[in-house]
Parts: C-alpha cells; sequence; structure tokens
C-alpha cells in the first residue's frame, strides 16, 4: 500500500461478506452506513485494485473489495444488524488478529545451533515454554522412529550426513531430501512453475536475497508501521524459498519447488509476526489484481475443539475458488502428539481452504501438526515440514512446522498449473489430492497424503 495512503492507520472492527463478487456489496453497505463513494482527490482513495473506498464512517473509510466480495468496515449495532438482513450480505464478522504459528527454528544450514523459536516476543512469553516442550518431544520422537539411529532434529548435520547415506545415486546431493520426498527430481527443469504466479502473505521477503527472484512491483507491505516489504522476521522469507527457491543455489542443496514461479511477496504481518485480518485481506486483493492463482498462507489462530471454522475466510475462500484462485494454508502447530492433537486452527479449517499437515522425513506426522479432532477443520494434504531448509535475511536455515509444509504444496500446485494452465482452482485443488502418494496414518492427521510433483 502506498506510504501516502491514511487509510494504512485505520483499524476496522468489522468484516462483511456479501454473496457475490462485484459492485453490489459497496451498494449494500452504502445504502445501510449511508457512506458516498469517494472518487477524485487523492489517487489512492476510489476504485483502484477492485476495491471502492466509501467516505469516512464513525472514524475509518469503508473499503470493499469487488473480487473478493468482502468488506471491512466500522458499524454501530443497529448497521450491524441491518447488514446481517439484508439479502447481499452473507455474513458480518470481527475484525480478528492472525499471527504465525508457533514453530522451531534450528540454527544455520548445516547444523550450527540448536532449535529454537524464531518470534522474538517481549517478556514472560507463555509460547516459550510451549515451544521448548515441543522442540523436547520431537527430539525423543524422531530417536523412538528409528531405535536412536536417526538424527535428532537439533543435530542436522549429523542429519544431512544420515539422509546422504540413505539416498545415494547421481544427483543426490544436489537436492534436499523433502524435495525428494514430495517427488521432485534432481534432473527436474530449473524453470518449473513458470508464468504462474503465488503470492505468499506472510513478513515479506528479503528481497535482495540471491536465491530469490523478485520482480519490482510484485511486493507491497499492507503493515501500517513497515512501510516496504523487506522481511524483519525471517519465516516469509523461508516460506518463499521454499516456493521457488533457485534451482542452483550458492553453498546448499537445491530446496526449492517451482523455481520458474513468479513470486508476488505481500506483507500482512509485523516483524512480530502478527496482523489483522484487514491487512490480510488487502494483501489477498492486491495478490488476485496481480494474477495470483495460487496463495501460501501460512498463518492462522487458533480455534477450539468444536468451534466454527472462519466464515470470513470461508464466504472469499468460495468466491476465489469461482475465480480460479486457490488458497492453501496452515493447519497449525498446536499439538504434542502422542500426549495430545489440537484441531486445525483457522483459515485452514475453512472447507473452501486447502490444509496442509506436517510430516517429517520417515512419512509420519509431525508431533506439532494439528489434525481433524472435531469433524470440522478437516486435513486435505500433507508435506514435509521437519527440518526444512530454505532462504532466511542473509542465508539459509532449517525451520519445523506446518509453515513449512504449506509452501511446498503451493509449489507443487505452481509446478501442476504450469504443465496444465486451463486447470482452475477446484480442478487443481482435485489434481493435487489424486495424486498425493499414500502414507501410513490416519487421514484426519495426513488427509490424501504426502504431496506429489507432476
Amino acid at each position: 500500500m502506498p506510504q501516502t495512503e491514511p487509510l494504512r492507520e485505520e483499524h476496522p472492527q468489522y468484516l462483511v461478506t456479501f454473496r457475490e463478487p462485484g459492485p453490489a456489496g459497496a451498494r449494500a453497505l452504502t445504502e445501510v452506513i449511508r457512506a458516498p463513494q469517494l472518487v477524485g482527490g487523492e489517487p489512492t482513495v476510489g476504485v483502484s485494485e477492485g476495491r471502492i473506498v466509501l467516505a469516512q464512517h464513525l472514524g475509518v473509510h469503508a473499503r470493499v473489495y469487488t473480487r473478493l466480495a468482502v468488506a471491512a468496515t466500522n458499524l454501530t449495532p443497529a448497521e450491524r444488524h441491518a447488514l446481517q438482513a439484508h439479502p447481499a450480505v452473507s455474513g458480518v464478522y470481527l475484525n480478528e488478529r492472525r499471527r504465525l504459528p508457533p514453530f522451531l527454528r534450528h540454527g544455520l544450514a548445516g547444523g550450527e545451533g540448536g532449535a529454537r523459536e524464531l518470534a522474538p516476543p517481549a517478556g514472560d512469553d507463555p509460547r516459550r515454554a510451549y515451544l521448548r516442550g515441543m522442540r523436547d518431544l520431537l527430539d525423543l520422537l524422531l530417536r523412538e522412529d528409528d531405535g536412536s539411529a536417526a538424527p535428532s532434529a537439533r543435530d542436522f548435520a549429523v542429519q544431512e550426513r544420515w539422509e546422504a547415506r540413505r539416498e545415494q545415486g547421481p544427483g543426490a546431493a544436489r537436492i534436499e531430501a523433502a524435495l525428494r520426498q514430495i517427488g521432485v527430481s534432481p534432473d527436474a527443469a530449473p524453470n518449473g512453475g513458470e508464468g504462474v504466479r503465488v503470492a505468499v502473505l506472510d513478513t515479506g521477503a528479503d528481497l535482495g536475497h540471491p536465491d530469490l527472484t523478485i520482480a519490482p512491483g510484485n511486493s507491497r507491505s499492507f503493515v501500517e508501521s513497515e512501510p516496504d516489504a523487506q522481511d524483519g522476521h525471517g519465516h516469509g522469507t523461508h516460506c518463499a524459498g521454499v516456493i521457488a527457491g533457485a534451482a542452483q543455489p550458492q553453498g546448499v542443496p537445491r530446496y526449492g519447488v517451482a523455481p520458474g514461479a513468479t513470486l508476488l511477496i505481500g506483507k500482512v504481518l509485523s516483524r512480530r509476526g502478527e496482523g489483522f485480518d484487514d491487512q490480510i485481506l488487502e494483501g489477498l486483493a492486491w495478490a488476485v489484481g496481480l494474477g495470483a492463482s495460487v496463495v501460501s498462507l501460512s498463518l492462522g489462530s487458533r480455534r477450539e475443539n468444536g468451534a466454527p471454522y472462519s466464515g470470513v475466510y470461508e464466504d472469499l475462500a468460495q468466491n476465489l475458488l469461482e475465480e480460479g484462485v486457490l488458497l492453501i494454508a496452515a493447519a497449525g502447530n498446536d499439538s504434542a502428539r502422542p500426549r495430545f492433537v489440537a484441531p486445525v486452527g483457522n483459515p485452514a479449517a475453512c472447507p473452501s481452504v486447502l490444509s496442509v499437515a506436517a510430516v517429517n522425513q520417515w512419512d509420519q506426522v509431525a508431533p506439532f501438526s494439528c489434525g481433524d479432532t472435531d469433524g470440522v477443520g478437516a486435513i486435505d494434504l500433507s508435506a514435509p515440514g521437519v527440518g526444512i531448509l530454505s532462504a532466511v535475511p542473509g542465508g539459509h536455515e532449517r525451520f519445523s512446522g506446518t509453515s513449512m509444509a504449506t509452501p511446498h504444496v503451493a509449489g507443487v500446485a505452481a509446478l501442476f498449473k504450469a504443465r496444465r494452465p486451463e486447470l482452475g482452482a477446484r480442478e487443481l485443488w482435485a489434481e493435487l489430492l489424486r495424486t498425493a502418494r499414500p502414507v501410513a496414518g490416519r487421514r484426519e492427521d495426513v488427509g490424501a497424503g504426502v504431496v506429489q510433483a507432476p
């Protein structure tokens, strides 16, 4: 979003979804809140990028995203009630905060450093204790999986040597084990995914990283306090690298699934890894306007067992499927298997959002990966999510989480879309499920299986 736009500092309280895309939603909202459409004046106000801005209402401009069929606004209780009863409106929801799932950072590529959390929360954050427990449980389970012969989660130098012994053959050292796990050959075309635009809505990206090609105009920040898309956190860069890291990165094996895909980097989360739905909607509208056909969402919020999925994300995801845009989201990292399994978080729990679980290098569900515990949030696919190598600002590191599994699926989606451009979003989803490699485990944990490249 341009730095001069006053809407950057506004915080709408509600999101309104409409039954169909187009200007009808803006007319319905105008009818209820009596805020006329702004035309002329500032170049950033009015009809642009598929959004209509209405005059300030209760201190906030109403923003209608016509292609997403959703609006962000403030409302009085009477207006909220009137909109809920309006025939053009499908729902009225609170503008909620979303965050990165808690995940593990294992240190520099090659095994330097121990596992640690990436997010830099200040003070006594309960996530620290949670992540330490998750790390220790992961170590224990990895050792148990192979009778203590397998490497621990914190010793990735040993793991790389172990993987090299396990995978002998031409080109094995040129490609990361996670890519072999999803069926990417060491001799795969370096331009896989060419012509497909994949949006990464996250903490931004290292715009100068040598492994990432991000064209001018293909990155933008929607975080009011951080006006450019440069990644001050690391998570977004890592996800972008998994999707489209270079085919021949310097000093490490290839780890990018679809090096030829075009990255669209939308910073919708701050350097602390958090942001509101209206920021995510701004980023989504921008990406769709630039032609994204796949959107990777390694973000969300926890959902209590039996709680409903997010209405606002389900409504917009349904609309985007019809527009040819597939949303792929991380299931969440709130489990501590085998002690307990947490339900899939939002927005991954939505039926029209493809949800991704994480598996380890032996195709076993990762101990932190959320599952379908209540029949509300299903797992659709799984992908490698333990000890994943990718780019970070200034280098490469290994992370663990469903956040890392999600961009593997997004990258494979780009490979399929590049080979068969005629595939719509629903057909692309069906092809990903049809070609997945079945693995041991419950469907509630791994979905249709591990995603496979074409």
